[in-house]
């Protein structure tokens, strides 16, 4: 296989897989190739081996996460975008002020449904079985209270 075989079929390698960079993609390639030595090549041409070899390296070219080519050209464009303008991102944290507004504005049941609900950290199993009621029943009861507060209440609402 001649050199203009050889690019050749990278080229049509690259066309196959969508290479963005043909031309860079190429010559990396050629570069892997190459510094095997002239005499590697030859015996793998006259083996008739040359052109699956070629493909192999045009495959681990792509995706090896270790060769120049991933590192140049693949890597940076799956990870990093470019940036169009500066986003401000400001940490909010949970009020507990908040949560307590909450628990104090509910009434009866429901307020404490809620404490306890907190005092179990959330876990309806373990809340089951300190208050000796049904899971399926706390449940309903936790779903018809999420209900209530949806209606007056937003996520956005608990955090600063």
């Amino acid at each position: 296989m001649l050199i203009s075989e050889m690019e050749e079929n990278i080229s049509n390698i690259g066309k196959h897989y969508r290479v963005k960079f043909l031309d860079d993609y190429k010559q990396e390639v050629l570069l892997v190739l190459y510094e095997k030595g002239i005499d590697f090549l030859k015996v793998l041409e006259d083996q008739e081996m040359l052109r699956s070899y070629v493909y192999k390296c045009c495959l681990l070219m792509l995706y090896s996460k270790q060769s120049k080519y991933y590192k140049t050209y693949v890597f940076p464009d799956k990870h990093f975008s470019e940036l169009n303008g500066t986003e401000i991102k400001h940490e909010k944290r949970f009020s507990e002020k908040r949560l307590n507004e909450l628990i104090n504005n509910l009434s009866g049941m429901d307020k404490i449904l809620l404490q306890q609900l907190i005092l179990c950290r959330g876990n309806k199993k373990s809340f089951s079985k300190k208050s000796n009621i049904s899971y399926s029943t706390i449940s309903l009861m936790i779903n018809n209270l999420s209900i209530k507060i949806k209606e007056s209440w937003e996520l956005e609402d608990f955090y600063e």
